[in-house]
């Protein structure tokens, strides 16, 4: 198991690692690092054209890929943060073309500890994923993940994960619950 600072270097270094969520453990990578991305998707063995959530501590790190002048006035953007929520924001033209999917970005702030954590050191937007291949069966423990994935992730965060049902998925310029 690695320390948040292990991982926070890995992470700048474009490396995929493990860590653990509200739900289960999770798959990241830095989100401005296209490569990385590319190197994500493969190991998943998924699509390019399917989109990832992003994690930050804060959303003014993100706030220039947000069009929140497309959202109603009255809506607070904050509500259930940090929490397991993820909320779809529609995106300026700011916004990395691999993040945005139908011009919205799925975004989240965490309330699980490791990973809140994980994402202030790291002062930077992270892709969170399910740790699995795509289709197959969500891996549950650290030890899983280091047989499956052997080499390919670079650090492993210690911590528990929450063992919620998966994250809610709410459309903000609909205020439709997706998942």
């Amino acid at each position: 198991m690695n320390t948040i600072q292990q991982a926070t270097a890995a992470l700048h270094a474009g490396e995929v690692i493990a860590y653990p969520t509200e739900s289960t453990w999770g798959l990241g990578v830095d989100a401005n690092n296209l490569n990385a991305v590319t190197k994500l998707n493969q190991l998943k063995q998924r699509p390019n054209s399917k989109a990832f959530i992003v994690l930050v501590h804060n959303i003014n790190i993100i706030k220039h890929w947000l069009d929140f002048d497309a959202l109603p006035e009255t809506l607070d953007t904050n509500t259930g943060w940090p929490g397991p929520i993820t909320k779809l924001f529609p995106t300026t033209a700011n916004c990395p073309s691999w993040l945005s999917l139908d011009n919205r970005i799925a975004v989240r702030i965490s309330a699980h500890p490791t990973t809140a954590t994980l994402c202030e050191h790291f002062c930077g937007p992270i892709i969170s994923t399910s740790a699995n291949r795509s289709g197959q069966p969500v891996l549950t423990s650290a030890e899983a993940i280091r047989a499956n994935f052997q080499s390919h992730i670079h650090s492993i965060v210690d911590g528990t994960p929450g063992h919620r049902p998966p994250t809610t998925i709410i459309c903000l310029s609909s205020g439709q619950k997706i998942r």
